[in-house]
């Protein structure tokens, strides 16, 4: 599934990244990589931009951006 079918305060773990790899090594160094744990935390009124917490860090993504990142949902 991707990121962004995810619903406030829910988490996943993500699965794979398709994105540029200069993208993927900005996301690395806030620690989103193959692996991690992330929740949702909440999305704009209009729907874009989303807010994501990870490894400590809130991280605001562009839903186009978001939709590339695939996920399986942690019970």
């Amino acid at each position: 599934m991707k990121l962004t079918e995810l619903k406030p305060r829910e988490k996943a773990r993500i699965t794979h990244l398709d994105l540029s790899e200069e993208y993927q090594r900005r996301l690395l160094h806030l620690g989103v990589y193959k692996g991690s744990v992330i929740r949702m935390e909440r999305l704009a009124p209009l729907g874009d931009p989303l807010e994501y917490f990870v490894c400590g860090n809130l991280l605001i993504l562009r839903r186009s951006d978001a939709q590339n990142i695939e996920i399986t949902r942690e019970g």
